[in-house]
């Protein structure tokens, strides 16, 4: 009476959990990197969604998104998490992580901070020069 297929139709690998999937949407920037996503089929529960600048929309009920991790961060920066927010929230950590390490420092809005400077100093650190 097991069915694998049903136990695993929303794990992304084999990871699996209780309780309903989590929606993942990512949206993919024109080029490479959304023609390269259609090439393939990622997930059997899938949908991709062109957009009107030539990128698309990838969705899919993912029961567990941690798994997912090293296939989202492998497109870099051609993909951008939508939901889940706790999912959008570790990219956005690991980003800021990322440009620390390489030197650039980054506004976090820390209790005191002046926010125009703060923003003022990042912009000059990805930038460089003058606003």
């Amino acid at each position: 009476d097991f069915d694998e297929d049903e136990l695993l139709k929303h794990a992304w690998g084999i990871w699996r959990r209780d309780g309903e999937p989590v929606a993942v949407k990512l949206r993919f920037a024109p080029g490479p990197a959304a023609r390269r996503l259609k090439e393939s089929t990622w997930h059997p529960l899938e949908t991709v969604t062109d957009t009107d600048d030539g990128g698309c929309l990838w969705e899919a009920p993912i029961a567990e998104w941690r798994e997912m991790l090293p296939w989202v961060r492998g497109w870099g920066a051609d993909c951008e998490v939508l939901e889940p927010e706790g999912l959008r929230e570790t990219m956005m950590g690991e980003a800021r992580r990322l440009a620390e390490v390489y030197g650039w420092q980054t506004y976090r809005g820390e209790a005191g901070a002046d926010a125009r400077s703060g923003l003022s100093q990042t912009f000059q650190d990805f930038f460089g020069g003058n606003e």
